[in-house]
């Protein structure tokens, strides 16, 4: 039952950033350009709800990766944050309202098959333990 948890705080960890990064960027986008790259960004970002927005989201994002690794092993929360990156691109269009092209579909699926190997050749789950004989003992 720990691991299930696991799991659902570490999803909800990358989906939590993944919502949080874009909701930053969508703050980013609305500040003049003369003030992108200067102390006066500071104040346009404060005052943005969106902004705000994503910290807050970000900062539930740690408390639920605090609690994935908690309850799971590093090995396997860790490789299912990577998925944040198909996720952040997933809300990015669904916020935008343009659909993912192609190439963004074949990375996210790349991803996700990519983390189900790691997952599975680090073997996060406690199994039994490997005989002396299979150690060539």
């Amino acid at each position: 039952m720990a691991s299930v948890l696991s799991v659902l705080f570490a999803v909800l960890t990358a989906v939590g950033n993944a919502t949080g990064t874009v909701l930053q960027r969508i703050a980013a986008r609305r500040v003049p350009p003369g003030d992108a790259f200067s102390f006066r960004l500071i104040p346009h970002l404060v005052h943005s709800a969106a902004w705000l927005g994503g910290i807050a989201v970000i900062v539930v994002a740690a408390a639920c990766q605090a609690l994935a690794l908690t309850l799971g092993s590093m090995s396997l929360v860790q490789p299912i944050l990577v998925s944040e990156l198909p996720f952040t691109l997933l809300i990015a269009c669904m916020v935008s309202r343009r659909p993912l092209p192609a190439a963004g579909w074949a990375a996210a699926g790349m991803i996700a098959a990519g983390l189900g190997l790691a997952l599975a050749a680090a073997s996060p789950y406690e199994r039994h333990s490997p005989s002396r004989r299979a150690c060539g003992q």
